[in-house]
């Protein structure tokens, strides 16, 4: 019993036990949610997705991106004043919102209403991440929980495919995962017992406005194959892809974990050897994923998804290819950011995303979905290898202290023991 205590207090262990759950429950999702809308609908979804999270991310403004900052600078009751700020930006952003759903012209624009939901939880996600990041695990697996049990109720008693029941699901999704942290936090919205402070505001948003267009452009550089798949072939395309993309996504889960708990600790002060640490272990950790779905990747697609979802294989082993070396920025760009790097970080991702739009013109008329994987491939090579050669050149790190040995893996399993023992 001891034991289990211990192991939960320790961020890695906690953090990254907890990915493994949403690895574990985003699977069974992923099979349920694909064989329920097959991949025409399947299509459909995933593009007014990609436009639901890119309008969520700039309507943001980047305002969540300073409370760490700010938090530094022990400003009087910070974390209610960002609070506030949350909920007047709620209000707003239902205000656009509704402004855009009765004057736009998008199939299935009600999932443009998940709009500021979705703002709001991706600031309390980072709020917690600075607070109480197991407060983050903890919420991030109820709310799987329900968005399993969710698509359990829909695939087997709604069998007729229909986006209205997941957009309920979705929108419940969000209203538990919010509703969660605060009560975790133990955060009274209706009784915050602070004034809109608007000079705060506007130095948040300023701090807010690079890591803004940061975001924006790296998720731009994930998601710009499937607004170009929809213009350029079919609505069954665009599904079978997002179904690799997703499946490679997954490469990306433990490497998160690290990262999550690097970035608090290089808020603090540049932790060099952390790094370094973590980009042996999750590098070959990949590799080892990446031999898995190459050699399985088919047959589990076949038999996990059904045979529409087959052609999914290619375009999945190529994707993961290019994910192995997002490894390398998933871990710098933490230090980057702690180093006021933010400007370099900006350049790298520009460039990559100007890479993969130029090379997804090219290639997806001639391949299809697999040109529209290649070019990711490009892209995330030339952003991951970017931000490694930086790092090595800045902070002096040797290629050869980057390569796992045997020694390194005894330092693991001594690391895993104290960690327990503490």
């Amino acid at each position: 019993m001891k034991v289990i205590t211990k192991m939960r207090k320790n961020p890695y262990i906690h953090t990254i036990g907890t990915k493994v759950i949403l690895v574990i429950l985003g699977l069974v999702n992923s099979i349920l949610i694909n064989r329920y809308l097959g991949a025409t609908l399947k299509g459909h979804y995933s593009y007014v997705m990609n436009i639901v999270v890119l309008v969520a991310i700039f309507l943001n403004l980047g305002v969540y991106q300073g409370y760490s900052s700010f938090k530094k600078e022990k400003i009087p009751n910070v974390k209610e004043k960002f609070i506030q700020f949350y909920k007047w930006q709620m209000i707003f952003n239902y205000i656009i919102t509704l402004v855009g759903f009765f004057t736009l012209s998008v199939d299935y624009k009600y999932f443009l209403l998940l709009i500021p939901l979705h703002v709001t939880a991706r600031q309390m996600d980072f709020l917690c991440v600075i607070e109480n990041i197991h407060v983050r695990n903890v919420s991030k697996i109820v709310t799987t929980i329900v968005h399993t049990f969710s698509l359990f109720v829909i695939f087997f008693f709604l069998p007729d495919a229909n986006l209205l029941f997941i957009f309920f699901m979705l929108l419940l999704q969000l209203i538990v995962d919010i509703a969660t942290k605060l009560s975790m936090l133990e955060i009274h919205v209706f009784n915050l017992g602070v004034r809109f402070d608007r000079s705060l505001f506007v130095r948040a948003v300023q701090v807010g406005i690079l890591p803004l267009l940061t975001l924006l452009l790296i998720t731009s550089n994930y998601n710009i194959d499937i607004f170009i798949l929809k213009e350029m072939a079919e609505f069954d395309d665009v599904g079978i892809y997002s179904l690799a993309v997703n499946l490679g996504g997954q490469l990306w889960l433990i490497p998160d974990a690290f990262k999550d708990v690097l970035f608090g600790k290089n808020a603090k002060k540049n932790d060099i050897k952390s790094i370094v640490e973590a980009i042996k272990f999750n590098f070959v950790f990949s590799l080892l994923m990446v031999l898995f779905f190459v050699v399985f990747g088919r047959l589990l697609i076949g038999f996990l998804y059904d045979d529409e979802f087959i052609r999914a294989y290619v375009p999945l082993v190529i994707i993961i290819g290019g994910n192995v070396s997002m490894i390398f920025y998933k871990f710098i760009y933490t230090l980057f950011i702690a180093d006021g790097k933010r400007v370099l970080s900006v350049i790298i991702f520009s460039l990559s995303v100007l890479i993969n739009i130029g090379l997804n013109f090219m290639l997806i008329p001639a391949m299809n979905i697999n040109g529209a994987a290649l070019a990711s491939f490009v892209s995330y090579t030339f952003c991951g290898v970017s931000f490694l050669l930086v790092f090595m050149m800045k902070y002096n790190v040797k290629f050869m202290e980057l390569i796992l040995k045997k020694k390194d893996i005894l330092f693991y399993y001594n690391a895993f023991k104290k960690a327990v023992k503490k």
